[in-house]
């Protein structure tokens, strides 16, 4: 039987970058947790058409990952419950802090994954929370002025001006991000929010959690 996977189109991405994100993704299909999904391969293949036809004369970057079966933490309904959409916020804490601690040659200060977010969660057949896309993911470098990655409205506050390095933090607002939506419905106000030097005791929460 074959087997079901999920094909991604990096089509803000150049061809010419193609290396650079195989490097960049390789740790990731090293990673294994049951809270985060199996990054399987990146190629570059011909891209398709609206009729589904290949076009072999456009390039295009594909990310295969794991199918995770089952809906997204925004449509699963399961965040009516708040002590069970807090179980799941626990489980993408989870997720979060495996990849921090990976280390590989690749990765030797682990990974960010940059983007999380409710519909960057999906709830398996099992019931798990399974944080899955690394589009924006890579290993953590520090010193990192990145500015516009992530999600507005879910992102850190330094992502949005690249004043401060982009850290584990990032990933750490997130989490609280996700927590802070099922108990309001709404993502956390941006205004007047404090940057990634100041979030020491929301990482020491995200410790005691995993």
């Amino acid at each position: 039987a074959g087997t079901t996977v999920a094909l991604k189109l990096l089509t803000r991405e150049s061809i010419d970058d193609a290396t650079r994100l195989l490097e960049r993704s390789r740790p990731f299909g090293e990673v294994r947790h049951p809270n985060v999904m199996r990054h399987l391969d990146l190629f570059v293949g011909p891209a398709l058409s609206a009729e589904g036809e290949a076009a072999a004369e456009v390039g295009v970057i594909y990310s295969v990952e794991e199918w995770i079966e089952g809906a997204s933490l925004v449509e699963s309904g399961s965040v009516a419950d708040v002590h069970a959409g807090l179980s799941h916020v626990a489980s993408v804490a989870r997720a979060v802090a495996a990849l921090h601690r990976f280390r590989s040659v690749d990765a030797p200060n682990g990974l960010l994954h940059r983007d999380v977010k409710p519909s960057n969660v999906r709830i398996a057949a099992d019931g798990r929370a399974v944080l899955v896309d690394f589009g924006v993911a890579r290993p953590f470098v520090f010193g990192d002025l990145t500015a516009d990655v992530g999600t507005y409205r879910w992102c850190a506050p330094e992502t949005l001006t690249g004043a401060f390095p982009v850290g584990r933090a990032i990933d750490v607002w997130g989490v609280g991000a996700v927590g802070h939506w099922v108990l309001t419905g709404e993502p956390p106000a941006l205004e007047g929010a404090r940057s990634e030097e100041h979030t020491s005791e929301l990482q020491s929460h995200l410790n005691l959690v995993c």
